[in-house]
């Protein structure tokens, strides 16, 4: 089983030779809200069951700088008067 942990709790485990058969564990939901957190846990589980490798520091580099630029987006819709 290849297991991949990156930061905000995501935890991915995708058997070998049966990739489609991954499974998710994440606390983005607390980072970020729901669709965007659903967005990328779904790209994130693609990629390891394509056999990406997860384990590489850049991609929880990665998830950080998106969890961020997605906040300051969220910030900057409700600052002039949008809801999510």
């Amino acid at each position: 089983m290849n297991v991949f942990h990156l930061p905000f709790g995501v935890a991915i485990s995708v058997p070998p030779g049966n990739p489609g058969a991954g499974a998710m564990n994440s606390e983005l939901n607390e980072a970020i809200p729901q669709h965007h957190a659903d967005a990328i846990e779904s790209y994130l589980l693609a990629l390891a069951s394509a056999g990406v490798d997860l384990s590489d520091p850049r991609f929880g580099q990665a998830l950080e700088t998106a969890v961020e630029s997605i906040n300051n987006w969220v910030d900057a819709g409700r600052k002039a008067g949008l809801t999510y």
